[in-house]
Parts: structure tokens; sequence; C-alpha cells
């Protein structure tokens, strides 16, 4: 895979071991609006940012606590470290992260944001109003910490893979009924029966 880029991210350094000159990763920085689907897509509390990160077909949650300058994608490992600030450690705090955590774990790929997932392979999405959430399309991802989900060269290889699959489409499989299939193989509607007899 090939990066055509102004800027550099954490997995840029794992192309330097394929040579491949496809696919072609036009990675331009752009930020647009999308329309709040949910109202508690991304509810946060005090002093909490939540993100949500789209990267290659799924969706992961995260939250930074603006007392810490780490990122966590998972509720333990948040409840774990950040206790410690004052911002985590009342229940409000901690019921509405979990929630948050819970919501996106099995849905990993809705609806909305198939639509991103057209334009790039990676977008990270944020609080920007009531009505709105602020939608970045090839966002930086080391300041989001993402190699705590995937290190560079699983991402680098994950948006390759990516990529590749989007550029050439798998076709699908014919349907083909059991009758043709018997008839391509060699049988007829004798093959399985003894024929009749004639006395």
């Amino acid at each position: 895979m090939r990066i055509v880029s102004k800027f550099r991210d954490y997995y840029d350094s794992a192309g330097a071991f394929t040579y491949a000159p496809e696919p072609v990763y036009i990675r331009e920085r752009s930020t647009t609006r999308l329309k709040a689907v949910e109202r508690s897509m991304l509810f946060a509390p005090r002093l909490c940012n939540f993100v949500l990160i789209g990267f290659c077909g799924k969706v992961y949650p995260a939250i930074k606590v603006s007392d810490c300058s780490v990122v966590f994608y998972s509720f333990e490992s948040c409840v774990e470290t950040a206790t410690k600030f004052m911002s985590c450690r009342s229940n409000e705090s901690r019921r509405a992260i979990r929630v948050f955590f819970d919501r996106w774990k099995n849905d990993t790929s809705p609806e909305w944001s198939k639509q991103l997932f057209e334009n790039s392979p990676v977008f990270a999405v944020s609080p920007y109003s009531w009505q709105y959430y602020a939608v970045e399309l090839n966002p930086i991802l080391r300041p989001l910490e993402f190699f705590r989900v995937f290190g560079a060269y699983a991402a680098y290889q994950e948006i390759e893979m990516y990529l590749s699959n989007q550029a050439i489409p798998q076709k699908k499989m014919p349907e083909i009924s059991d009758e043709m299939k018997a008839l391509a193989h060699g049988f007829d509607k004798y093959s399985f029966r003894a024929e009749k007899k004639r006395r």
C-alpha cells in the first residue's frame, strides 16, 4: 500500500517493509457534521470526552478524561486508571461511562457508519452540539492512542486489506438449483434409482 499524505501517523513506519504500489491511500483530512441519529450516542458526563473511532468497517468507543492524558478503550481500564481523578469518582460518571462502552460493545458497525466508510477507512466522531456530531475523516490516530487497539503493523495491514477489498469487491456466488448441480456432475433422473424392468 502506498500512502499519499501531508502528515504522518503512528502506522506509517510499517510501510517501509512493503513494496506494493497498490492500493493507494490518499489520506486527506476533512471535517463534516453528522445529524444526531441517537441523542445518547455520545452523551458524556462533565470532564469526559467521548469519541467513536471508525476503523476499517468497525466502530471503536474511546473516552478521554480531562484530568488524565490517557485515552481509554474499555470500561475496565478507564475505571482502573482514572478513579484517582476527581471527574470519575462519582457514581453518575461511572454509570455514564459504563453505558457508553456497553452501548458500542455489540453494535460495532451501525447503519450511519456505512456511508462514512465509503468516503474513508478511518474517521472520528465527537460531540459538536445537541443536534450534530463532528466527524473528522482521516484523523491522526496517534493523539487518540489507537495503538492500544491496533499496533503499527496491524493497523497498516488492516487499512491495506480494507482498501483492497473496497477497490475489488468480491462477486456474489450465483445460486444454482439442486437439479442443475446434479446435471453438472453427470447425474440424471435415473442415477439413484433402479430402472423398472419390463415383464
